[in-house]
């Protein structure tokens, strides 16, 4: 039969008698309770085993003599034992019930063994004053209760029932219910013997305190009561009674129990740790053993001294051991009222709350495990206010045994490192207390990232108030070695590889479990690949703080998923809050940026939410986009983020736009691992139906001013080009041969480190080496790009500076155009040429060139315009490879015809289809 955990187990409660004058109403009189030794003084030594333990009081009655009468029948008595008290009922075997039951006809006593005796109760029963000794007896315990005494009075049974309260402080509490009536009852001692064995007692023990004589027993010595090993007096015993006409009494002992001498209690318990696998970063569970090794509890020698109860477990886990994210998934917490819900039959927290088991074993009850459950507390509501906390709840039906505790857990916010706490245990002697945590895949706990021996620090606080047990378990982590490379993974692409469509455009990073975590990124997309951007109002910087972005300005979504082993947790979960991309404002130097929002939720915790920025820097030259994010976060409120994926899918319909590009192109990237690696993985990029494309941009160009030879005219050049088309890749125009560079105007250009000066792109610029202006309108913006044009050396690498158009808007784009002179074969007239070589791949449906004439004008007249044919030779190259290559007459302030020279005009309208990168003359 089962009998109770710690030592509550054992604990008796006593009834005795003293005898009372008369009173007035139901109720006990000269309550006492002591704890002596063989001489009758009392015993206060802590952690002592006493002689004898002596309870009595009185009933309350009216009369004297033959002629008392008691006010009322007592039904129910309970009595608290001082906590901390402690018995033991395996130390002697019980009597079966149906020996217990079955009465000598001579003397009415229960024929039970008399090596199942404990003690002696005196009962008044004929009249106040005149005590009758009977045995008491070990019984087996009923189901739900720690042990069970008995005793037979005038034939009819009385049995002392022992609990362990199912609150704090877990004392233990002896119930005597329903009385027999057919007994008038005036007063009771009971006086249960510290070692029931001792053969001091053998003249009272069994059927000797009726029968007489000697009764010695064949039995080890093993002490069956002990006092508390803490030094926290006084304490009293208290009592409540019912009777059967319902009348209550309440009350306590006059006289408390005093523990003293707690310098000469023990303390030396161990502790052990061990992760449920050896693999580095992995998820992992956890086998947490304390054990007590106290010979001293059950020894009965008056010298002997039971070590203290465990007060506190403070245990510190190695750097390195950090919560698992994964064991969030699917789990849920325990709440105040489903544990305060918790009762011997059945489970009001919720499975899924379940994070781990225990059992623990108590010397009081030889052969007993009390089995336990750990259980997750809710995220903050929990009675330290922490991210983490657990419920421990040891139940045991049979023995009726019902413990409750809470556990902090407490994370360092900078290392994730783990320390919990549990406090105020029952002062009840175990001897093993072994826990164990949840394994597999959404184990909670996660293993360091590199192999070695670790150390779980621990601190065990005693009751009795002495020095702590100190110490370090090792645990070692020998598998899985090879960690510490970092070899991530990238793939990106279009979800739609169509030249020139809108797509979305998608982007995966990955890593395994054991390399450097992921602490930035930097991502260079292709070429060409770019996004409409008007139209789209953006995330203010107030917002973007908090991830807080208006719906109009998200551009995608993000999912992440992050911890150690096969089954990482990926966020979003279901029914948690979705994540976003947002468009945002400038940056860090970029002219645009992206909020990425991850709520931090699964299962029971939200850790708030995540805004992570990224600077969109767009290159001047190419209009390449680049994305460089802030650092990641790498912790969590003392959680760490090891990421396995981050995926992002920029989906907002009619945002992401394809290159005209058909060629093979890359997708870079450069992202940092924690202790510094830098690795730079790629994927191929590739779009298709290029050749679908059509490719007819229309230049005008026109001149302004005198049309006189010598003189300085304006020029004004406009580009359209209907949308849909290919998008120009280079440019060139050749000027008519009326038209050259005036080198009197050229003497002054910018210099780069001029051009790159202050704000750059021009800004530091001699005013004099300003040509003009130029503007740029384009579908994928909501404002025209415009600024000046401006005459820039170029180091030498050309015989003429460049002209640089400084496009200023929501982005900035300098269109370089490279100055020379071509000759016509057989001719020794020369012609100027602007080749825009370098032409981002983006859509233009306008471009303006304006150039400033006079005395600041560029180009020079070296004939009448009016007399000479003007006629520019554009050749134009499509992203795609196609060509439109024309001759165009210049537009000039001429009045009527202009001289053809016998050349007639011919204009070309049809473009060429050469093949990207022919060369073109």
């Amino acid at each position: 039969m089962r009998r109770t955990l710690l030592a509550a187990l054992s604990t008796f409660a006593l009834f005795a008698a003293v005898a009372s004058p008369a009173q007035a109403a139901f109720g006990l009189n000269n309550f006492e309770f002591s704890l002596e030794d063989q001489a009758g003084l009392p015993v206060t030594q802590a952690g002592s085993h006493p002689f004898a333990v002596r309870n009595g009081f009185g009933f309350n009655y009216t009369g004297t003599g033959f002629n008392a009468s008691p006010d009322a029948q007592p039904r129910n008595i309970e009595i608290r034992l001082p906590t901390g008290f402690a018995g033991n009922p395996s130390a002697v075997p019980t009597c079966a019930r149906a020996e217990f039951l079955s009465l000598d006809p001579e003397f009415g006593s229960a024929r039970c063994p008399n090596d199942t005796a404990v003690g002696v109760a005196n009962v008044e029963t004929q009249e106040p004053g005149t005590p009758a000794p009977r045995a008491v007896y070990n019984l087996p315990n009923p189901s739900g209760t720690v042990a069970e005494l008995g005793f037979v009075v005038q034939r009819e049974p009385v049995t002392i029932d022992f609990y362990v309260d199912q609150s704090p402080p877990y004392g233990v509490i002896a119930k005597t219910t329903n009385v027999s009536q057919a007994v008038e009852l005036y007063g009771s001692e009971l006086v249960i013997w510290g070692d029931p064995a001792d053969s001091a007692h053998d003249a009272e023990r069994g059927s000797c305190v009726i029968e007489g004589g000697e009764c010695p027993v064949d039995l080890g010595e093993i002490s069956f009561v002990t006092l508390p090993r803490a030094c926290t007096g006084p304490l009293f015993t208290t009592y409540s009674a019912l009777s059967w006409q319902g009348d209550e009494d309440y009350g306590s002992s006059s006289t408390p129990v005093t523990a003293d001498g707690c310098d000469e209690v023990g303390f030396d318990p161990k502790v052990g740790a061990q992760p449920s696998t050896a693999l580095a970063e992995s998820p992992s569970g956890l086998s947490l053993e304390v054990n007590v090794d106290d010979p001293e509890l059950t020894n009965p020698s008056e010298t002997a001294r039971a070590d203290s109860d465990i007060k506190a477990i403070n245990l510190t886990f190695p750097k390195g051991v950090t919560i698992n994210p994964s064991t969030s998934e699917g789990q849920v917490s325990c709440d105040s009222a489903q544990l305060a819900a918790e009762a011997l039959i059945g489970q009001s927290c919720p499975e899924a709350s379940k994070v781990g088991t225990l059992g623990v074993e108590t010397p009081l009850l030889r052969g007993e495990v009390l089995d336990g459950s750990v259980y997750l507390a809710p995220q903050r509501e929990n009675p330290f206010g922490t991210l983490v906390a657990l419920y421990v709840v040891i139940k045991d039906p049979d023995l009726g045994v019902l413990i409750k505790l809470p556990v902090k857990v407490s994370l360092d916010p900078s290392t994730g490192q783990i320390s919990t706490s549990v406090d105020q245990l029952p002062q009840l002697p175990f001897s093993h207390l072994r826990l164990h945590l949840r394994t597999g895949p959404k184990a909670p706990l996660a293993t360091p990232r590199r192999c070695g021996t670790y150390q779980t620090h621990f601190e065990l606080v005693p009751w009795s108030d002495g020095a702590p047990a100190l110490g370090d378990t090792p645990m070692t982590i020998d598998r899985g070695c090879d960690t510490g490379g970092f070899a991530p993974g990238l793939n990106a692409g279009s979800a739609t590889n169509v030249a020139g469509a809108f797509s979305s455009f998608i982007l995966n990073v990955t890593r395994e479990s054991g390399e450097q975590n992921v602490t930035g990124l930097e991502v260079n997309l292709p070429p060409g690949l770019l996004a409409k951007l008007g139209g789209v109002p953006l995330c203010g910087e107030v917002q973007a703080a908090t991830g807080a972005c208006p719906p109009g300005s998200q551009i995608g979504t993000t999912q992440v998923a992050a911890g150690p082993g096969p089954a990482p947790l990926s966020i979003p979960q279901p029914g948690k809050d979705p994540t976003g991309v947002y468009l945002a404002g400038p940056y860090e130097g970029a002219p645009f940026s992206t909020v990425v929002k991850v709520p931090a939720q699964a299962g029971p915790f939200d850790l708030g939410t995540v805004a992570v920025r990224a600077g969109l820097f767009v290159d001047s030259t190419t209009s390449q986009v680049t994305v460089k994010t802030d650092p990641l976060p790498q912790i969590l409120e003392g959680i760490p983020v090891t990421y396995r994926v981050i995926h992002v899918d920029v989906n907002r319909p009619n945002f992401t736009v394809n290159p005209t590009n058909c060629e093979p192109l890359v997708t870079r990237s450069t992202i940092g691992g924690s202790e510094g690696a830098v690795a730079r993985p790629s994927d191929k990029f590739q779009v298709g139906g290029c050749a679908a494309l059509a490719f007819k941009p229309k230049l005008k160009l026109r001149l302004k001013g005198s049309t006189q030879r010598g003189k300085n005219p304006a020029l004004k050049a406009v580009l359209t080009q209907p949308l849909g088309q290919a998008n120009i890749s280079r440019a060139a125009v050749v000027l008519p041969k009326s038209e050259f560079i005036d080198n009197r105007h050229i003497n002054n250009p910018c210099t780069r480190v001029q051009f790159n000066a202050g704000a750059g792109n021009g800004a530091g610029c001699p005013a004099s080496s300003i040509l003009g202006k130029a503007t740029a309108y384009t579908p994928l913006l909501d404002k025209p790009l415009t600024g000046p044009v401006y005459f820039r050396s170029n180091g030498g690498e050309r015989e003429l500076p460049d002209l640089v158009a400084s496009l200023d808007g929501q982005i900035h784009v300098n269109l370089v155009g490279f100055i020379d002179s071509v000759h016509k074969k057989g001719s020794e007239v020369s012609r100027t040429r602007t080749t825009f070589a370098t032409v981002p791949d983006a859509p233009v449906s306008r471009f303006v060139l304006q150039l400033k004439g006079n005395k600041h004008g560029l180009l020079q007249n070296s004939a009448n315009l009016c007399k000479v044919s003007n006629k520019a030779t554009i050749k134009m190259l499509a992203q795609n490879g196609r060509t439109h290559d024309y001759e165009h007459e210049v537009a000039n302030s001429c009045k009527g015809k202009k001289k053809q020279n016998g050349k007639k005009h011919k204009h070309h309208g049809k473009a060429a289809h050469n093949k990207k990168g022919k060369k073109h003359r």
